[in-house]
């Protein structure tokens, strides 16, 4: 799903802090709903930095894909404080 808890952005400002209430600024952990493992601002608030180089995924559909193993950016995902709701999504990524 685009969420955590679904596909719909509608209950978004529940367990992210994004560009609609967040108030231009990053927010202390646990402010917001938890994910169904407990972990908390998996979307929003601040980016999440991932161990994965940049690069196109395989086509397809695939399980837990890797990158490459080297390269020049580094790959972050999640979104934070100053974007939308589409850029807070679980497969938004950036580098």
């Amino acid at each position: 799903s685009r969420y955590h808890f679904g596909d719909g952005a509608d209950d978004l400002g529940d367990y992210a802090w994004y560009i609609q209430n967040a108030g231009g600024k990053t927010h202390p952990v646990g402010g917001k709903k938890p994910n169904a493992f407990g972990l908390h601002d998996m979307h929003g608030n601040v980016w999440e930095w991932c161990g994965d180089w940049l690069g196109d995924y395989p086509s397809g559909r695939v399980t837990d894909p890797t990158d490459p193993a080297t390269g020049l950016d580094r790959v972050r995902r999640g979104g934070g404080w100053g974007h939308t709701a589409g850029g807070s999504r679980s497969a938004y990524r950036d580098r």
